[in-house]
Formats: structure tokens, sequence, C-alpha cells
């Protein structure tokens, strides 16, 4: 009798405990669904049928769950977040959004030859009559080399180019399809802010969607180099986002009359390392390769410097953005991921000072500015 009272007691407990260890199952795939379904609805997702949509489903609450526990853990100094990018893996990420295509040894490691750059045929200004110099012998042709940073002395504590209005909003290279364009948006945005610092122009946002089209030294939607894409403005230009606005796609060059909003008289080239990176982005922003990593994908807030992106060396870079200020601790960035990600499109990416291995690679590749001198 003793035995049979303990039995059912024993079995009993087992059935409750299987039916609540059921429930949470069953919550949790419920809320994991519900959060799916309005994670669609706000980033405007749909699928081509239901085997792709749960595809989608299962990576969607595989990074769901990861993302809740890394955030719950909270040993770390930022926090990851849902976005655009939260159906996709890994792969598909840096594939879709980062200039993976480029080989890394090729990311600027020679000096470029400008006459790799086809210049556009753009309507014509009668020029204005100008005295004739005194005949001279000929000159040889000349290469153009991308001058060093010079040093700088006084460099402030802090700078953020966003405060002091050189700084325009936050694109989105993902709509409305997938774009590796990266590299135009990076080159655009420091283009924008040299106008406004040494020119005193007006903040206008310039054409990425130009530089797809039209420079057929970089690869479109597949990627491309900052000093190629300086070099075509350079010879060529460019044009207002509002007259040659962006189509995520890489179509024929149509700049046609359109004439050219901004011009540069060249670039700079800033040596690897963090110290000439800081007096660079203490005049102007800056063109900047990194590595974007599986937490750089799913970053929300605060500063970034540890997990799969932490100092390290053979970081691989894939992408391109722009360091548009900097405070003590961390560099700020602006990225070309729309609003949605991040810190309202920014990131916050912690400073090394002096040491070799940089967070996410930055500055371990030379970087580069537009000139107007």
């Amino acid at each position: 009798m003793k035995n049979l009272i303990l039995i059912t007691i024993f079995f009993t407990f087992w059935t409750c405990a299987y039916q609540a260890m059921s429930m949470t199952v069953l919550e949790s795939s419920v809320t994991a669904e519900t959060r799916h379904e309005q994670w669609m609805k706000e980033f405007g997702r749909s699928y081509e049928d239901d085997a792709e949509k749960e595809k989608r489903f299962k990576i969607f609450a595989e990074k769901l769950e990861y993302i809740e526990r890394f955030n719950r853990d909270g040993n770390e100094t930022y926090e990851l977040g849902l976005n655009q990018f939260s159906d996709l893996t890994y792969e598909e990420f840096v594939s879709a959004y980062g200039c993976s295509r480029l080989e890394n040894h090729l990311l600027e490691s020679s000096i470029f030859n400008s006459s790799e750059i086809p210049t556009i045929e753009l309507p014509k200004v009668p020029p204005k009559r100008k005295r004739s110099p005194p005949s001279r012998p000929p000159r040889p042709p000349k290469r153009r080399t991308p001058p060093s940073t010079p040093p700088t002395t006084g460099i402030p504590g802090r700078v953020n180019w966003r405060e002091k209005g050189a700084v325009t909003i936050v694109k989105n290279q993902d709509k409305p399809k997938q774009c590796g364009s990266c590299w135009a948006f990076a080159v655009t945005a420091t283009v924008e802010g040299i106008m406004k610092i040494k020119q005193n122009r007006p903040l206008v946002a310039l054409s990425a969607q130009e530089l797809i089209d039209c420079d057929q030294g970089n690869n479109g939607c597949d990627g491309g180099k900052a000093s190629i894409a300086f070099e075509y403005i350079v010879k060529n230009g460019i044009t207002r986002d509002v007259d040659y606005p962006y189509r995520a796609q890489k179509l024929g060059c149509n700049r046609g009359s359109k004439r050219s909003f901004a011009n540069i008289k060249g670039y700079a080239k800033v040596e690897a390392g963090e110290q000439n990176l800081l007096e660079a982005v203490a005049r102007q922003p800056v063109a900047v390769y990194i590595s974007a990593d599986k937490h750089f994908e799913d970053y929300k807030g605060g500063i970034y410097g540890s997990g799969p992106c932490k100092p390290q060396t053979n970081l691989k870079v894939n992408h391109l953005v722009t360091v548009v200020g900097y405070e003590e601790d961390y560099w700020l960035i602006k990225n070309s991921y729309g609003t949605g990600w991040g810190e309202t499109g920014y990131m916050k990416l912690k400073r090394q000072g002096s040491s070799p291995n940089p967070v996410c690679g930055i500055a371990m590749v030379a970087s580069f500015y537009p000139t107007t001198f």
C-alpha cells in the first residue's frame, strides 16, 4: 500500500512537471512566432512561400533566443537587438551588405593609377578666357599618389561632426533591395562633410547611385574601393542624391545633363594606426575599412569592443563606414544600414590607442578622405 502511494505521488509529480515543461516550450514557440510576425510587419518582410517563411523563422528564432540570452547575461558594454538582418545567416549578411567580394589583399594595397578610371562625358561649360602663359617645355605626366595625412598638434579630446552640422541623415543601402554599396555611402559622406566644413556649403546628400552606375573602376553592388571612388569624383564631380536618387542596383550611367554639385581637388591617405586616424578625424569625416562580424550585424547600442570582433590579428575587413567623430574611449561611426540598426544608424566602436590590434580591424589598413585644396 505504501509503495502504491509513493508510485502514485511520483507519477503525479512527473505528469505535472511534463505539462509545465510542455507549456513553457509552447509559450516560447508562440512568443517567437508572434515576434516574427511583428518583425515582418515592422521591416516590411514577405516570403515567396511557406517553405521560405519556415526557413527564415528558424533563423529568426535562433537569433532571438541568442540575443535575449546575451543581453540578459549583461557581461559586455554593448547590447544586441533585432533589426532588418534578423532572418539572415551571417554568411548571407556579409555577402549582401558588406564589400566581401573584394579580396582582402586588394584593399588599397597599392598606389592607384588614375588612368584606370574613365572620365564620363559631361555638359560642356565654356572656359574662361585666360592670358596665354609663356611657353615652357612639356613635363612628363605624373602618377596620382594620394598624400599621407600631415601631423597635427593640439588634437581635441572629442570631436563630433554630427553636432557641428557636417553629417547628413543615415542612409539605408538595403532599400529597395539588397546591395553591397557601403563603399559609395562612406565616400559620399566624407565629401558631404568636407563641403560643409571647408567651404561652408549647404549640407546636401550626394548621389551614391551615381558612383554605383558611373564609377566603372568599382563593382557597383558587389563592393568597391574608396580611393577609386574618390578618383572618379576628382575627375567628374558628383551630383545631388535628389537629382540622381538611390536604386540599390547597378544601372546604366545616367549622369547626362545633371551638373556636378560637389567637386574635390584630390584625396589623402591615412596610414594604418588609430593615432593617424585620430588626427584625420579631428579635421573631417574619414572613410574607413572595418570587419563586420556576427555581433556587428546585431549591434543595438553601447560601446562595441569585444565579442567576435575583439582585438586580434588577421581580421578580414569586409565593410566600409564613415568615422564622424570620437570620444576618449570610442569612435563614432556612421553606417549605411538605416536607422533601425545600432543607435539610430550609428555605432560606438571602442578605441584601442596604440594597440596593433584594433577592434573590428579599424585603421588596420589605410583610410581615406577628400581634399579641396
